[in-house]
This record gives C-alpha cells, sequence and structure tokens, in this order.
C-alpha cells in the first residue's frame, strides 16, 4: 500500500474513487533519443565531400574534305529582328481608372488572368491579376501589381 493519501476524501491507496488517478504516483517521464548525431570529432566522419571532377570539353569533328564540283554551302544568317519599338504608356496601379485600365483588364482576360468585369477600374483584382502575370512571367524590376513599363512590354510585346 502507498504512503500518499488523497488530497479530497484523505484514503489511502489507489482505491479512493474521487478523481481518475488520485493517490497514484505518476509515472515518470522517460524521453529515449531516437536520433542519434555523428560525433564531428570522429575521424570516421567525412569531412566534406570529394570534389567534383570538371566536364572535359569535346572538340569539334573536323569537316569533310570539299567535293569537287560542289558548292560548299555558305552559313546563312537570318535577318536580325528589329527592336520592337517600346511599348508606351503611364504607368498604373490601384485606384486608377480610365480607358487604359480597361484595355489592361481586356489583355489580362486574354490572357485568363482576369475574370472581373471590364470596367476601366484598377481594383485588387486587377492588381492580383497584374502580380500573378509578373511572377509567371518572371517580372520583378517593378513593384508587384503595378503595370509599369516593363509589365507592359511583356503584356503588350
Amino acid at each position: 500500500m502507498s504512503g500518499k493519501h488523497c488530497p479530497d476524501c484523505g484514503a489511502s491507496g489507489a482505491g479512493c474513487g474521487c478523481a481518475p488517478g488520485a493517490g497514484i504516483d505518476p509515472m515518470p517521464l522517460r524521453i529515449r533519443p531516437y536520433v542519434t548525431m555523428p560525433d564531428l570529432g570522429a575521424p570516421d566522419a567525412p569531412a566534406s565531400p570529394p570534389p567534383v571532377p570538371p566536364i572535359p570539353r569535346v572538340a569539334a569533328p573536323p569537316s569533310a574534305p570539299p567535293v569537287p564540283g560542289v558548292a560548299s554551302p555558305s552559313p546563312s544568317r537570318s535577318p536580325s529582328p528589329k527592336p520592337s519599338a517600346p511599348v508606351q504608356g503611364p504607368t498604373l496601379r490601384f485606384g486608377d481608372s480610365g480607358a487604359d485600365v480597361e484595355k489592361l483588364q481586356r489583355l489580362l482576360a486574354d490572357q485568363g488572368l482576369y475574370r472581373g468585369r471590364i470596367n476601366g477600374q484598377f481594383d485588387s483584382r486587377v492588381e492580383r491579376a497584374v502580380s500573378t502575370f509578373q511572377f509567371e512571367n518572371g517580372i520583378d524590376d517593378e513593384e508587384w501589381g503595378v503595370y509599369g513599363p516593363v509589365t507592359r512590354r511583356a503584356l503588350e510585346g
């Protein structure tokens, strides 16, 4: 029989019935380590992974000797693309309104990014669509949700 007494009824032992577990010593908490860490000072612990050897470069194969009577092909050059004219327009942001915002809403809707009303109001839905477009196209030169020159060039260009 235990020497502990129930604080409610004063009975000794586990059979007082006042509260579950009354008068019983709780089991001590035992913690077992499930993961052991290697001793960093141990000689068998690897210091660092082995270095990766560089990839050797392969020389280009020698060209075939010219065939008599057949013209050798000359390297063809495609015409260099003309630099596109910079797309210009005002920087648009939350709270703006007008025809430029309406055009932006249509462009975003064509991309499947905007499903709101085409009403010329730059609201939170337009801002979210612009941010999504910027994210999907890796545009981080401008503030998120602001339709500036970089985002305009990517969307309209």
